[in-house]
């Protein structure tokens, strides 16, 4: 399996190249457009987790011809296959696997393309596909083969059911593609996905897509039974929280994986303002070294934290549950931001975004943030409440951005923070009649007045936080 020369010659070059993480928690964008397409270098990974037997996916330079800086080759190549879950080893526990997190437009089926190489060995031309760290249910994702191939190709064939290898995406919002090793000695340089079954990359295949502007503090995808949710996100069971917080559920995975935002998991979060013995206050904290977003907030000129909560009917929402996040720097000290919204909204059964300016953390080195605290109540003055369960997901770091309800120049009326001729097409299709939405001037006819601050305001664009 490792006898060809050229393979060898690959092999020792490989291992003077680590294996990196570029991009991280900044997710693929699926193009809205007909085919659907995710094009996503192998190399520009978002995870790269190594096998308990030590093999994993390592950047190589050759053979000559990837599409991006390189390729991503399962080694050591010492002739180990894992198949699927249900038999020969089983490849979700003991093979390696690339990580890349994608914010999907598009739900149902997605046709998986590998671009693929073999050194011309059958042994080393497999691998699987999942979604969220699972394998497909019925093996569509499986034995992606490559046929030996002695130069690069594009291949879609899944050899566990003899057809097309797929992925199911149950919804929209950002989900996790994985890559496992099944031959090690398998190289990968590229990853397409399209929702259009008639679709076939050619050549080095469509560009690789677009990132998105934010990043991840934390989405609640990697906790499990044995990664568990409470010892990241340290709660009241803790002796040294001493609050009335409970993260989890009771029983393993402890992570919901119902009401969620985005992906396959979220964060349950049981607050209690009267618990016995604890502090008539909730809370969670985690330390940022633990959630791979580091100390650093000021990096890539992020101004803006967001997180998505989800409430219920049953929970208490008066002021001695008012919800709260709040950071802690390096030097100890601490800043706490109370929900600007309606307290009610905890009550509400449905995904809601909460923007946070990072300058409202006033005397918290944003550059050296410790840890994140999310609670209910009032910290310093703790006041016996009530009680209740709130999911949150998807906490996230964003640069200045368009957000109409935070703000937005006059004259605009599509809600894209920018005056253009999209909004005065809108005004002109509505002249002298009452427009509505497309009345700026306040009398509720669109006459010159409007057109007048359209003017003023042309081409201005106004971004939040500022």
């Amino acid at each position: 399996m490792c006898g060809k020369l050229i393979y060898s010659f690959s092999l020792v070059l490989s291992l003077s190249i680590p294996a990196y993480q570029t991009n991280a928690s900044h997710p693929y964008l699926q193009d809205p457009g007909p085919d659907g397409i995710v094009s996503m270098e192998a190399e520009n990974f978002d995870d790269n987790i190594a096998a308990p037997d030590g093999h994993t996916w390592t950047l190589v330079t050759l053979p000559a011809g990837a599409s991006g800086s390189g390729a991503m080759q399962a080694l050591p190549n010492d002739n180990i296959r894992h198949r699927d879950p249900y038999g020969d080893n089983g490849y979700l526990a003991l093979s390696p696997h690339l990580d890349f997190k994608v914010s999907f437009v598009k739900t149902g089926t997605h046709y998986v393309w590998i671009r693929g190489h073999a050194n011309g060995w059958g042994g080393d031309d497999d691998c699987h596909a999942g979604l969220n760290y699972l394998p497909t249910s019925n093996g569509e994702g499986e034995q992606i083969n490559f046929n030996a191939t002695t130069v690069w190709g594009w291949f879609n064939f899944s050899k566990k059911i003899a057809g097309p290898a797929t992925l199911w995406v149950p919804s929209t919002g950002v989900h996790t593609i994985n890559l496992w090793m099944c031959d090690d000695g398998a190289i990968i340089d590229k990853i397409v996905l399209t929702t259009n079954p008639a679709y076939r990359p050619s050549g080095e295949g469509p560009e690789e897509s677009a990132r998105a502007n934010y990043l991840f503090v934390d989405d609640f995808e990697n906790y499990s039974a044995t990664n568990k949710i409470f010892e990241t996100w340290i709660d009241g069971t803790n002796p040294g929280n001493g609050s009335g917080s409970v993260i989890g559920h009771p029983n393993p995975p402890y992570v919901e994986q119902t009401m969620v935002y985005s992906g396959r998991k979220s964060m349950p979060y049981y607050y209690d303002n009267n618990r016995t013995g604890k502090a008539y206050y909730s809370e969670a904290e985690a330390d940022t070294s633990n959630l791979g977003i580091g100390a650093d907030w000021t990096k890539e000129s992020v101004k803006a934290l967001t997180l998505y909560f989800y409430g219920g009917p049953a929970n208490d929402a008066n002021v001695t549950e008012r919800m709260y996040v709040a950071l802690e720097d390096g030097a100890g000290h601490i800043a706490v931001v109370l929900y600007d919204g309606d307290a009610s909204d905890v009550q509400k059964e449905s995904w809601r975004e909460w923007n946070i300016d990072l300058k409202k953390f006033t005397n918290v080195d944003i550059s050296d943030v410790r840890k994140v605290y999310i609670g209910f109540g009032d910290r310093n003055h703790p006041t016996s409440g009530g009680s209740g369960l709130v999911y949150f997901d998807d906490i996230r770091l964003y640069p200045p951005r368009c957000v109409p309800t935070r703000a937005k120049p006059a004259g605009d009326l599509n809600n894209d923070c920018l005056v253009d001729y999209a909004d005065l097409g809108i005004m002109t299709d509505n002249w002298l009649t009452d427009g509505q939405e497309a009345d700026v001037y306040g009398d509720s006819c669109v006459t010159f007045g409007d057109f007048a601050i359209l003017a003023d305001s042309w081409l201005e664009e106004v971004l939040w936080p500022q």
